[in-house]
Formats: C-alpha cells, structure tokens, sequence
C-alpha cells in the first residue's frame, strides 16, 4: 500500500512541475510579444549597393521591394510602397527616403553661359583717339584706334569698324584690319557738334567683340552762320569740288589672283553727292607693272553714274601699285582722304605666266635647183642636117 502511495505520488509532482514548466515558458513568449508590440519600429537602412542592385527573379523579396524605392530625384506616388512592403503615406515616410536614397542623390549644378570671344584685347591698353573738326559733315576727323593686349603687344588681324549710338557720325572705311602693331585708321564726318562716344566693334573668324564708349571724338558747333570759322558758303551746289570728293581705296593686302574694290564720289561744296556723269582717266604712277581695273591694263577711262563710281582692281604680281584719278569734265585730281594718292597693296605668288621660249631655229637648207635640161632638136624625115 505504501508502494502505491508513493508511485502516486511521484507522478503527481512530475505532473505538476511539467504543468508549471510549460506556464512559465508560455508566460515568457506572451511577454515578449508585449515587448515588442509596444517598442515602435526602428527605420532601416541599408548599404548603397543593396539599394541599386537589380532583381534576381520576379518573386517579391525584400531585395526587389528595396529596388523599387523611389529616388530623392523622382516624384513620389502619394501611395507608394516602402522598403518593408508596407503601403505608406510619402509625406510620413520622407526621412526614411532621404536617409536610402542619399547615395544615388545627385545635386544639379547650374551652368554659367560661355565667356565672350574678346581676342585677347585688353581694354586698359588699348585706345581710341581723334581731333576735333568742325560739324559741318565735310571736315574730316582723324580716329585712330590701338588694339593691345594684357603685356602692351599689339593684335594683328583684326576687323575693325566703328559707331555711335545715335549713328550721327560717318566713318570711312566702313570696316579695316589692324596692323601688326594693332593699329587702324578712319576718317569721319558729322552734322552733330557733341561729343561722340565711339564703339569699337571686332570681329575675326566668325566671333564679334564690341568695346563700348572706348574713346570719344569732339565735333565744334559752326555757329549760326555757314560762313562761320571761315568756311565758306556754298554757292555751286551740284558741282563736284576737288576738296570734297575723294576716292575709298581697299585697306589691307589682296591676294594675288583676287580684287578689292575702290569707290569714287563727286560731292559738291555743300558734301552731297552729285548727279553729274563725269569722265575719269585712271592711270598708274608708281608700282611694278600688271595692275589691273575691271580685268583691263591702265590707263582706262570710265565714266560716273549719279556722281559716284566702283571699280575692281587686280594685279598679276605682288606689291604696292599707286594710281591717280583725273576728272577730266570739271578738271581736278581725285584723291582719298587727307588728299593722299590712292593705292593698293597685293601680296602671294605671282600668277604672271612665264614667257613662252621660241622654238630655236637651226640652219635655213638651200634648196638645191634641178637644173632643167635644153629641148633637144627634134629631126623630122625631111630636114637636111646642114653640112
């Protein structure tokens, strides 16, 4: 009977501490999903490669949901999905974007438009000067600009022209390149007596540059009368003056084999241009031989039209040809600007063709005369020979 009481009760004990074991064990796991419904959840982050890397296969793994978070760069979806799978609202899940998408984040850098082509002309070197004549839109000022840069060297090759805001002012020529030195010449006339702020535009190899205001040139007031500052009236208007009319050769060198172009104007006392036809007699005065108007050797006579005429001029060889223009209708010398003899320049290869040899002749043969032979007597059956 003890044995049974005994066997019982080692039973019951196993039993109970079983029941208490598997109690306690219970209670530990209920606890810590307490824990953990009641610690918030912790943002995750992840290395920048795990958020690049593409898909290995079509099944949702955490890999594919993490490639398809959207960019800092991209416009979110209002209901997008984050890293875990969850549908969010963006605007509550901003942070968790910009801590994963910080390394794919590229920041756009504003781009400043090109520099200006200046040729290298520096403007504290460089110049623009001129007299101060008279605004009667016939006495010439002399504008003379210099092209320098940051050292004080002269820029060569420059196109130059110049202007005026309110284009008052009338430069000749129209446009000029710069020496080696960086120095070019205009002449220029105006109605207006104020002083004139002279633009300085460059231009070379399809790039322009334009210096405002570099220097300034002064035209004087005439006063109220024309006679003013011993300018005398004009009377003979419509008739081309020698003083006025002046002949606009090309600037620079031309190659050989190419033309430039020179302009004649008649303009009468008041400086308008007349409409007369004069006769012009161009001829060469100074240079090697070849140089040519209108393809044809000097001297040439060609009439104007309206008071003005153009005219090609070439030359077959390299150098410096001068010329003269004579109007012959009314009887004076035109001349370019400052009353100087108009010329142009041609460098290059000449295109002169070499002179064709004669063939050598050698000994002129006699020819050898056949002596003809006499007509021998012809005897007839009835002619005696005589004794």
């Amino acid at each position: 009977m003890n044995k049974i009481f005994l066997f019982l009760k080692g039973h019951i004990v196993l039993i109970f501490s079983l029941v208490l074991l598997s109690l306690v064990i219970g209670g530990a796991l209920e606890f810590r999903k307490l824990y953990i419904l009641a610690t918030p959840p912790q943002p995750k982050i992840f290395p920048p490669d795990i958020l690049t890397q593409k898909p290995s296969s079509s099944s949702g793994t955490l890999s594919d949901s993490i490639s398809q978070t959207p960019s800092m760069t991209t416009t979110p979806d209002p209901a997008s999905t984050d890293v875990l799978g969850t549908s969010t609202d963006n605007s509550a899940n901003t942070s968790d974007n910009a801590v994963n998408d910080s390394s794919n984040y590229v920041p756009s850098i504003p781009t400043s438009p090109p520099a200006p082509v200046t040729f290298g002309i520096d403007i504290s070197h460089s110049s623009l000067n001129g007299n101060s004549p008279p605004a009667d839109n016939s006495s010439k000022a002399s504008v003379n600009v210099s092209l320098k840069n940051i050292s004080g060297g002269g820029l060569g090759g420059l196109n130059v022209s110049l202007s005026t805001a309110d284009n008052a002012v009338n430069f000749y020529p129209s446009s000029a390149p710069t020496n080696s030195s960086g120095d070019v010449s205009f002449t220029a006339t105006s109605y207006s007596s104020v002083a004139e702020s002279v633009n300085v535009n460059v231009t070379s190899g399809g790039h322009s540059y334009t210096i405002p205001a570099l220097g300034t040139i002064t035209f004087t007031s005439l006063g109220s009368s024309s006679t003013s500052n011993n300018t005398p009236s004009c009377t003979n208007i419509g008739v081309p003056t020698a003083d006025n009319s002046e002949v606009y050769d090309p600037s620079g060198s031309i190659d050989v084999g190419s033309t430039g172009t020179v302009t004649v104007e008649l303009l009468d006392c008041n400086n308008s241009l007349t409409g007369v036809s004069d006769t012009l007699d161009i001829r060469q005065s100074s240079g090697g031989s070849g140089l040519l108007v209108n393809g044809d050797s000097l001297p040439l006579s060609l009439s104007t039209t309206n008071g003005k005429l153009t005219f090609s001029v070439g030359a077959l060889n390299s150098g410096t040809y001068s010329f003269t223009i004579q109007d012959t209708t009314h009887n004076f010398s035109v001349t370019a600007p400052y009353y100087a003899t108009p010329s142009v320049t041609f460098s290059g290869s000449s295109s002169t063709p070499a002179p064709t040899q004669a063939p050598t002749s050698g000994p002129t043969e006699t020819p050898t005369s056949t002596p003809i032979p006499s007509p021998t007597a012809i005897l007839t059956p009835d002619a005696t020979p005589s004794p």
